[in-house]
């Protein structure tokens, strides 16, 4: 198989980095998987997806089966991959992988919307499904991955994360975290989770500026009161 794939710095920050087998296997899911529309006996494959057997792993990567099966569900615990069946064929779908393959060299034609990286069939038209989401993936700004949060839910580009480093030097994390928690709980989408988090900010100040203003008139309310003895209320 000829051609490559993109692999972001920000991998070495992957929670299952440092776990080789895991790494591994996800590493050879993305080499394999379809970059284009295809089909595999009477079953539709879009890019992402490929069809691969636990067997299959276990010998190509010189792995023991109960290694390839943890390493599989330590993927699916944090959505990396999702599997499913269909016509007895194991459909193995790489999450985002438009946001982890997006960005330069996908649509350099106008006229044709060509595919132009370098893999075996060139020129093929891209579909609905990948258009739309490489419209979050412009001018070579791609998301950090894994996505951030401890859901991995938070999409961020490298300029919007520094940006929030600026902005909020000691809770930038915090409000990554809110965020995440808030998805993960509500099932929520926004189309720009920096822009969201710089709204839920401008709110929080201005809660923070009404109530500030109401602690205010309470004190200066109580001032002209005293309070019970035993500290339970206002004396009547």
């Amino acid at each position: 198989m000829d051609g490559y794939i993109k692999l972001h710095r920000k991998m070495t920050e992957w929670e299952w980095y440092s776990d080789s087998n895991t790494k591994t296997v996800f590493l050879h899911l993305l080499l394999e998987a379809n970059f284009k529309p295809t089909k595999y006996r009477g079953v539709e494959l879009e890019a992402g997806q490929l069809v691969v057997t636990q067997e299959a792993l276990a010998m190509k990567l010189g792995l023991s089966r109960q290694n390839v099966r943890t390493a599989i569900e330590h993927l699916k615990s944090t959505k990396e991959i999702t599997t499913r069946k269909e016509k007895g064929i194991t459909v193995t779908t790489i999450e985002n992988w438009a946001m982890y393959q997006g960005g330069e060299g996908i649509e350099k034609s106008e006229s044709t919307k060509e595919l132009t990286i370098d893999q075996p069939t060139t020129n093929q038209r891209l579909t609905k499904q990948q258009k739309k989401k490489e419209k979050n993936v412009k001018n070579n700004n791609i998301y950090i991955m894994p996505a951030l949060g401890e859901f991995g839910n938070v999409y961020l580009t490298e300029e919007e994360l520094e940006k929030l480093k600026e902005r909020f030097p000691y809770d930038w994390q915090v409000r990554i975290e809110r965020l995440s928690e808030y998805v993960a709980s509500k099932g929520k989408r926004y189309k720009s989770h920096y822009a969201t988090i710089l709204s839920w900010a401008r709110k929080d100040g201005r809660n923070a500026e009404t109530g500030a203003s109401i602690s205010r008139e309470n004190a200066g309310g109580a001032s002209e009161k005293e309070y019970s003895a035993d500290g339970s209320g206002f004396k009547t």
